[in-house]
């Protein structure tokens, strides 16, 4: 990440982006408030775990994940490091996608409502994986 000379470059900008909104996503559902998402983020991994444990310990990867996110936008996290935070995202919202929109929701409300939600996720999906790619 170091060879990125600006924060105004587009992965970057990106790579920023997400550290933000999975950092104060796994924040907001550890103080339970429902702000930026956290809800929404979790709710897809509420059927598949169950236990309030793991969802905490998901909030933790989370907020762990976008804080190596943005501290690696200034060279002070190793490639590798910055890879696998990518991956754990890439992961945990692979599984928010299958879980909220296809085994809970699937066309539901209804197929625009539906197509709007799954397009936002791709975004972050493809955000996330971009990112991963870069920095590996």
């Amino acid at each position: 990440m170091s060879s990125r000379s600006s924060l105004l470059e587009p992965l970057s900008l990106m790579q920023l982006a997400l550290g933000l909104f999975f950092g104060l996503a796994g924040l907001f559902y550890l103080t339970n408030t429902g702000g930026l998402g956290g809800g929404e983020v979790m709710s897809g991994m509420k059927q598949l775990l169950g236990n309030e444990t793991l969802r905490v310990i998901v909030a933790l990867i989370m907020l762990a994940a976008g804080a190596v996110l943005i501290v690696g936008l200034f060279g002070l996290i190793p490639g590798n490091i910055l890879h696998y935070a990518c991956l754990a995202i890439l992961i945990l919202w692979i599984i928010k996608i299958i879980m909220s929109l296809f085994v809970n929701n699937l066309l539901k409300p209804d197929f625009l409502g539906w197509l709007a939600l799954l397009s936002s996720d791709l975004i972050v999906l493809a955000g996330a994986w971009g990112v991963s790619t870069t920095s590996s």
